[in-house]
């Protein structure tokens, strides 16, 4: 008997969670706490999380909450029975029959009180003494409390913070705890909280506790009478329709929120992308901070119109977290949408105050813009030698000379011919807004600053920028590399992956990487270690993933097969320029009959060389005279040229 399978209800509540580790969180708890009710017994294979309308796994969790809600969860845990064996029969008698060492010290091990309560089990052929236990059935609500504290304890988060007298470490101070299986409540403490039989709703819309009827009760009960949509799948639908509804420009509106609309570009042309889909970051970030998310429209004031455009998208989804919009033409709508918490019986006071600090934020903008450019370009390239770079790689101004340096190689290599004078400008202008006040509150738009308020005067110096452009990754990545500081796992705190998947998207310019590559790390004279092969290999990897995956910006149609990826770059390529059709090329090939039938005679001569006892390096050359087929003189041919 394993007692009633019914769905079991963990929800901890907590101070505010970070939104960056919300939809991580959503789907770790739940997942981590059904494989520990797995391994004690409490659950089996027809355990599951709850699933939504689309049969996709629920992730219940909001700013102030983690939630698991499990399907078919036993009562009880099965009986167990436990067999362990002993020493051999012929080693648990003396020759006087008395019990031996082993068997005595076999059966205080297990607590046997008679030789008659041990058994004889066969093994290998041969005898040995055992002895099973049982194990009583375990009831889930002595142990759940126990296993959410476990689970808990173990989740993936970056930083956790202790909060009172308390040992222990969570992401946040835990407030509350629910525990139900079914229709009851389960007692215990999770750190050093009591569960209780009842939540909280929204902070401010609901002020009554809520006491769930069942598990399966929970959302909707909380969503009805607490004003709290708990899954956060559905709170990002909820704005998503919303905003689509209010067909901006007849439905052709784009969400301003793409991230190479504010980095890694700085001379090309910004046009939103990405709808309002639940790809966007910005769209993902609010989810994650609300509730109960009310989507409202508002409109910004006419005076800031004129200000450089991502300046404005900047703010808005860095200090305030408003969503702005495009049109088809790529310009910034006065439009936009934001999305509040709450839902006051008349909005009209709450709105005016998120005008008023969305104004005072584009002022600040108009101030940095109007400042910045009364300094001259010269002033802000001094003003970089008091900025560093790296300890090890110098200043900011430092860089300059050297992506000189390899801008001069490279466009050597490419068959290019620029002056000293236009890569030096180039350099110098894309280098400069660091010191700005607008990139210093804004550091994605240095790029995009850099076209503000230094554009190219024609198009020699436009092409010049672009070339400079990616000299400035690769010295970058030659420099991290160099100085040690190279990504592992999913630390990245230089951005180097960036870097590299800017030099990767840019395939069709680079005739010669490795040289490029080569250039870059000559350009520190020796005050670094040479990382040439690993910033190659690291580049490759970037190349790997932008034709295996679907990325934003798409080299091929179709991601072609792993393997045909793989089978391309092991060349070791250095000429990049037809890469992509190269790639292409082989994904075609490789869909034929012809490349199957040669697939597999490859494997059957490799078979038939791994298992020959010849050397291979010892034979020598073929002798052409002792030919007597027209086909073998072909062959030859063919292998020789």
């Amino acid at each position: 008997m394993t007692g009633k399978s019914e769905s079991l209800l963990a929800e901890i509540r907590a101070e505010e969670l970070p939104p960056a580790q919300l939809w991580r969180l959503a789907d770790a708890f739940p997942d981590s706490l059904l494989a520990a009710l797995r391994e004690k017994g409490f659950a089996d294979d027809k355990s599951h999380r709850a699933k939504n309308e689309n049969n996709a796994d629920r992730k219940l969790a909001t700013p102030r909450r983690l939630v698991a809600l499990l399907c078919n969860i036993k009562s009880e845990s099965a009986a167990k029975k436990t067999l362990r064996r002993g020493p051999q029969i012929a080693a648990c008698k003396d020759p006087d029959g008395a019990p031996t060492k082993a068997l005595i010290g076999f059966m205080q091990s297990v607590g046997a009180t008679c030789e008659n309560d041990l058994q004889t089990v066969a093994e290998n052929g041969k005898q040995y003494v055992a002895w099973q236990s049982e194990e009583p059935p375990r009831r889930l609500a002595d142990e759940l409390a126990a296993i959410v504290e476990r689970v808990l304890l173990n989740l993936p988060a970056p930083r956790l913070m202790r909060w009172g007298a308390n040992d222990f470490k969570f992401i946040r101070p835990v407030r509350g705890v629910l525990l139900m299986h079914g229709e009851k409540f389960i007692g215990g403490e999770v750190f050093g909280i009591r569960a209780g039989e009842t939540t909280k709703g929204h902070p401010v819309l609901c002020a009554e506790d809520i006491a769930p009827k069942t598990a399966d009760d929970y959302e909707s009960v909380l969503r009805e009478r607490g004003f709290v949509i708990a899954d956060i799948d559905a709170r990002l639908n909820e704005i998503r329709k919303e905003m689509i509804n209010a067909n901006l420009c007849n439905g052709g509106a784009h969400l301003m929120d793409s991230p190479e609309e504010t980095s890694g570009g700085g001379i090309k042309e910004f046009v939103g992308k990405n709808r309002a889909d639940d790809e966007s970051p910005l769209l993902r970030e609010v989810a994650a901070m609300c509730e109960f998310p009310k989507v409202h429209r508002r409109t910004i004031d006419a005076e800031f119109m004129d200000l450089p455009m991502l300046c404005i998208v900047e703010c808005m989804k860095k200090h305030l977290r408003f969503f702005p919009f495009s049109g088809g033409d790529g310009k910034l709508l006065a439009d936009y949408f934001l999305v509040a918490d709450n839902a006051p019986e008349d909005s009209r006071e709450m709105l005016r105050g998120y005008d008023s600090v969305l104004r005072a934020r584009l002022n600040d903008i108009r101030f940095y813009y109007d400042e910045d450019r009364k300094v001259p370009l010269s002033d802000y390239v001094e003003k970089l030698k008091a900025i560093v770079f790296h300890k090890k790689l110098g200043s900011q101004h430092d860089r300059i000379g050297r992506v000189c340096r390899i801008a001069a190689k490279v466009a050597e290599l490419n068959g290019e011919q620029y002056s000293a004078q236009e890569i030096a400008k180039a350099a110098q202008k894309i280098q400069a807004p660091l010191s700005t006040l607008m990139v210093g509150e804004y550091p994605l738009l240095q790029d995009y600053m850099a076209r503000e308020y230094f554009p190219p005067e024609n198009d020699d110096a436009f092409k010049a920028f672009q070339l400079v452009y990616k000299c400035y990754d690769l010295e970058k990545l030659a420099g991290m590399f160099g100085a040690g500081e190279i990504p592992t796992g999913s630390k990245d705190p230089h951005g180097l992956r960036r870097n590299a998947l800017e030099v990767a998207y840019d395939l069709r310019k680079w005739r010669d990487i490795k040289s490029a590559i080569a250039a870059a790390v000559e350009s520190f004279d020796g005050k670094i270690a040479d990382a040439r092969e690993e910033v190659y290999e690291f580049i490759l990897e970037r190349i790997r993933f932008i034709f295996s995956h679907k990325t934003p910006r798409k080299i091929l149609a179709f991601p072609p097969a792993p393997k045909v990826v793989d089978a391309v770059l092991s060349l070791k390529p250095t000429d990049l320029r037809q890469l992509d059709v190269v790639v292409e090329s082989v994904a075609e090939f490789a869909k034929t009959d012809e490349a199957k039938t040669l697939a597999a005679a490859n494997k059957r001569i490799n078979n038939i060389l791994r298992k020959s006892e010849i050397d291979f390096d010892s034979l020598q050359a073929a002798d052409e005279s002792l030919f007597c087929e027209d086909a073998e003189r072909e062959l030859h041919k063919t292998i020789r040229d």
